[in-house]
């Protein structure tokens, strides 16, 4: 299988994909494995629009990929069970491996994203939840061994948890064993040596507890404040004049950006801050139409042929709102 494995590797990522799917693996429309990337797994399964490679090395027992992540050039994933969720990014140059364990395994959830350099020791298990961001250059290991146990020395193998919404600048060194509970933000260059509890902004060598609550979710009328804002930031980025703001809504080339559900068209782009009735009820047909950011189950429901409104999504994981994407029509 290691033989089919590298001859796939050096072929058109459309040939490659068909060959996969007959011989077992539950591959979705639109994946690319692109040239130079070996996958050797037991079981696999990719969601749509996927993106592999080129030249990377995959290694498990068990892989699935959620839909709309990529996986860039030059990386290495090695573990016996990994589990990508969808909208994630691993940059290039990453190292995510360790000793094939019955605990080793990588599982990282939705719109998270891991960037350059990063080495994630995988042997006794590395958690990582939704909407984290591991900064390059970071380390994290689940074992720390060197010195000689019998004549004294210090040994230790335990897993990493990374739970939902946790922020790790460049140059994170995370230690065996720990817990860093959601929504937490660690300071650069930090050592974190014990568990972190949750919402909490810590830094330092070893790492320790600044500021306990650390984020704290604005009232609906201070969102709206700060929607405003990303409004005019949008029209300063695009530095073009057929872009600006008139009565509280963005004008973008064919229609508008607005809060009023009212505007709801094929054109333009509602962002809805506040819960809707139909979509808490899952009804969309009164919307199958429109393009509507619905922000309390961070979706975006967008006409396929809406280059505006995908533009706009795009720029807001500058603000770090990673929006699911469920293209219509």
């Amino acid at each position: 299988m290691k033989i089919i494995n590298i001859i796939l590797s050096i072929m058109p990522s459309f040939i490659h994909t068909r060959i996969r799917r007959i011989l077992g693996a539950k591959i979705d429309s639109g994946v690319k494995i692109k040239f130079g990337s070996i996958i050797n797994s037991k079981f696999i399964k990719i969601g749509r629009d996927t993106t592999i490679g080129p030249f990377n090395i995959i290694n498990s027992d068990i892989l699935k990929i959620g839909e709309s992540s990529v996986i860039k050039p030059f990386s290495l994933i090695s573990a016996r069970n990994i589990e990508i969720g969808s909208y994630v990014q691993i940059a290039p140059l990453t190292i995510i491996t360790g000793e094939k364990t019955q605990r080793s395994k990588f599982i990282i959830g939705n719109h998270s994203r891991i960037f350059p350099f990063c080495w994630i020791d995988t042997g006794e298990g590395v958690s990582i939840g939704k909407n984290v961001g591991v900064g390059g250059h970071t380390l994290i290991f689940t074992h720390g061994v060197w010195s000689n146990f019998l004549d004294g020395g210090p040994v230790t193998y335990a897993p990493v948890k990374i739970e939902d919404d946790v922020w790790l600048p460049w140059r994170v060194f995370v230690m065996p064993g720990v817990t860093i509970e959601k929504k937490t933000v660690v300071g650069a260059n930090s050592v974190i040596t014990k568990n972190v509890p949750e919402n909490s902004l810590v830094a330092g060598t070893p790492a320790k507890i600044l500021k306990s609550n650390f984020i704290t979710r604005p009232t609906l009328e201070e969102q709206y404040v700060l929607l405003n804002k990303i409004f005019h930031e949008y029209v300063k980025h695009k530095m073009d004049k057929s872009i600006f703001i008139k009565d509280k809504k963005v004008k973008i080339k064919r229609g508008y950006i607005s809060t009023n559900i009212a505007d709801a068209s094929k054109i333009n782009l509602v962002f809805l801050l506040e819960e809707n009735l139909y979509f808490e009820a899952g009804d969309l047909q009164k919307f199958k139409k429109n393009n509507i950011i619905y922000y309390p189950n961070k979706s975006a429901y967008i006409q396929k042929d809406n280059s505006d409104a995908l533009d706009f999504i795009v720029f807001l994981r500058r603000f770090g709102i990673r929006l699911s994407i469920i293209k219509i029509n």
